[in-house]
């Protein structure tokens, strides 16, 4: 299924609280994607984001989006890997240099712990992944995640 580019304006899809929680509680790793970078990625299970940056004059200010949106329930590293041969991420580099940015949030053991296989992890992993691209529209994903829509989240409950 084809995805909304652009960030998302209708409150009734999207769940702002656990996207905040997403986004705030846990820690976001944070460094330009270059194809030197590689080496810093751990080898390890994350939700990963790609965005573009752009200084707002010399103010502290930017603007950001969200570039592409993905997951490794094994190792985010190989991942990295696998898209430094797109030509969306030679363009990305491009056209804003260390402005093309790489985050990722790696689950700490308890998180891990909270599900009863890797297949339960994935799909947890997979699900907050929909969330953000289903918030946050990236410009380069063409589908949202394979989890359905149904599963009940692990991480808290929001309702």
């Amino acid at each position: 299924m084809a995805i909304r580019k652009g960030w998302t304006l209708n409150k009734d899809k999207i769940n702002y609280q656990e996207i905040n929680s997403l986004l705030n509680e846990f820690e976001w790793d944070m460094f330009p994607a270059t194809y030197a970078n590689f080496e810093s990625v751990p080898k390890l299970p994350g939700i990963y984001i790609f965005r573009a940056i752009k200084k707002i004059n010399s103010s502290k200010n930017e603007l950001s989006t969200p570039v592409y949106i993905g997951i490794s329930e094994k190792d985010v590293s190989v991942r990295y890997y696998e898209h430094r041969s797109k030509p969306w991420f030679d363009d990305g580099w491009k056209c804003f240099g260390n402005n093309f940015t790489y985050s990722a949030w790696f689950p700490d053991q308890t998180f891990i712990e909270k599900h009863d296989s890797r297949y339960d992890l994935k799909r947890e992993l997979e699900r907050l992944e929909t969330i953000l691209i289903e918030a946050f529209g990236p410009i380069v994903n063409d589908k949202v995640s394979y989890t359905s829509k149904g599963l009940k989240s692990k991480l808290k409950d929001f309702k």
